[in-house]
C-alpha cells in the first residue's frame, strides 16, 4: 500500500509497504505513575505477531504523576506495518525498515482538541534513517516518548548550550524556515540495536536517554571554542546518561573491541571512557592510552 501526506506539520510525505498494515484504536485505563498501565489490554505478541518488548515495556503514560490529568479512560491507537517499509521525509531524507509496531496516545496538552502523540515505537530489520538531522543504521530500534509541557520562559531556550550532547540532534524551531535549511554537521550512528527515550515538547523533540548496543560507531563534530573537531566513537555499548542534569556520555568495551574516542588528531583508548562536557572532562577508570 501507499499513503501520501499533504499536511506540512507532518515530517513524512509518502509511506509505502509490501505486506500489510493494521491500525486499531483502543481505550485503556491510565493510572498515574503506572509503568504498565499504558500497555494494559494490548493483544499478546502471539495473537498479532508483534514482538513482545514493545508491548510489554513502556514509560509511564501521559497521565503520569507529573501530568495535569488524573486516572481516566485514555484512548490509544496501535499500528503495525510490515514488509519493506519505506518513507520519504519532508527534508528530502528517507527511512527504511522491515517492520514497524507502535502506539499513539492522545496528548494531555492539546487544549481541548484531539491530538495524538507517539508513545512507543519498535522498528526492526535493516533499519536505516537518512535525514538532514541524522544518519543511523541498526537491526532494531526502540523509541519511548515522554510528553512534557512547553516552557513559557524564553530564557530556557537553548539552556543546554551548543556543547550539550543531547543537542547533537535537534528538531527545527517553529520559527525556523522549512525551505531555507542551514548547512550543519549531522551525527552518524551505527550499532546492532538502538534504544532511546525522547521528550516531546510541542513540535520539539529532545533525547533524554540513549543506548546503542553492539559494534557501536558514532561520527560527529564537536564545537570547541571557535572550531569544530571531527569526533568518532567506537566500542560495544554507548550510553547517554542524565547525571543529575549534567550529560554523561559513557562508552564501554568488550573482549577484542576496546572503547575508543577519536577527537581531532588525538585519541583515547580504554575499557571504559566517560565524556562530561559540563566539567570539560574525559575520564577513564582503568589502564589505557591516549594521544594529544
Amino acid at each position: 500500500g501507499i499513503v501520501q501526506f499533504d499536511d506540512p506539520q507532518i515530517p513524512v510525505r509518502r509511506a509505502q509497504w509490501r505486506e500489510g498494515v493494521k491500525v486499531r484504536p483502543k481505550k485503556v485505563v491510565d493510572q498515574p505513575g503506572s509503568v504498565a498501565s499504558s500497555a494494559s489490554g494490548l493483544a499478546s505478541p502471539a495473537e498479532d505477531g508483534v514482538r513482545g518488548e514493545i508491548m510489554a515495556n513502556s514509560s509511564a503514560g501521559p497521565n503520569s504523576a507529573d501530568s495535569p490529568a488524573g486516572p481516566e479512560m485514555m484512548e490509544q491507537i496501535e499500528f503495525w506495518v510490515d514488509g519493506d517499509v519505506f518513507a520519504s521525509m519532508s527534508d528530502g531524507g528517507d527511512f527504511r525498515a522491515d517492520s514497524i509496531a507502535g502506539v499513539l496516545t492522545n496528548s494531555v496538552y492539546s487544549k481541548g482538541r484531539v491530538q495524538y502523540v507517539p508513545n512507543r515505537f519498535e522498528v526492526s530489520g535493516g533499519v536505516t534513517i537518512n535525514t538532514q538531522a541524522l544518519e543511523a543504521e541498526a537491526e532494531k530500534v526502540l523509541l519511548f516518548f515522554v510528553e512534557e509541557a512547553v516552557s513559557l520562559d524564553p530564557s530556557n531556550e537553548g539552556a543546554n548550550g551548543d556543547s550539550s550532547l543531547r543537542q547533537w540532534v535537534v528538531q527545527p524551531k517553529q520559527s525556523t524556515s522549512s525551505v531555507d535549511p542551514v548547512a550543519r554537521a549531522r551525527p552518524s550512528i551505527r550499532g546492532e540495536s538502538i534504544r532511546a527515550q525522547l521528550a516531546i515538547r510541542g513540535s520539539e523533540i529532545e533525547a533524554k536517554k540513549l543506548s546503542v548496543m553492539g559494534n557501536v560507531e558514532v561520527k560527529h563534530e564537536i564545537k570547541t571554542g571557535a572550531q569544530l573537531l571531527p569526533t568518532r566513537l567506537t566500542g560495544d555499548h554507548l550510553q547517554l546518561i542524565d547525571g543529575g542534569g549534567e550529560d554523561v556520555l559513557q562508552l564501554t568495551s568488550r573482549d577484542g573491541l576496546p572503547a575508543r574516542l577519536e577527537l581531532g588528531d588525538g585519541y583515547f583508548v580504554g575499557p571504559q571512557i566517560q565524556v562530561r562536557p559540563s566539567d570539560n572532562l574525559i575520564w577513564m577508570n582503568a589502564a589505557g592510552e591516549f594521544q594529544l
